[in-house]
């Protein structure tokens, strides 16, 4: 709220209700796709749910970190490679500094 007195300006401050998010149909389940109840219902093109579980070098998080379940996290790795090759996903990869030649040159083949 903001009040005026002659040459004054007051703002105050206003705490507001602030609803609660949604609410998930399973909250007992350690793993968040199960959680959420959306064991089926993801694929290689859900790159909005497959970008939560990636780090910003395009590897996946570990599962520590995610909380998934050990056939969860198999699944997503699996869509996570799929929609890197489809070009969905970025998998950075780091360039290599100028000048760098590698250890062992690659064996010139007979063509």
């Amino acid at each position: 709220v903001e009040k005026q007195e002659e040459k004054t300006t007051m703002i105050e401050g206003q705490i507001l209700d602030v609803p609660a998010g949604p609410q998930p149909p399973n909250p007992t389940a350690k793993c968040p796709i199960y959680r959420w109840n959306l064991q089926h219902k993801y694929n290689y093109t859900d790159v909005l749910l497959l970008s939560q579980f990636i780090r910003s070098d395009g590897g996946l998080l570990p599962r520590r970190i995610t909380g998934l379940c050990p056939e969860e996290h198999h699944k997503i790795a699996i869509c996570v490679q799929m929609a890197q090759r489809a070009g969905l996903l970025p998998d950075h990869k780091p360039k290599l500094p100028e000048g760098h030649v590698p250890k062992r040159p690659k064996p010139q083949l007979n063509r």
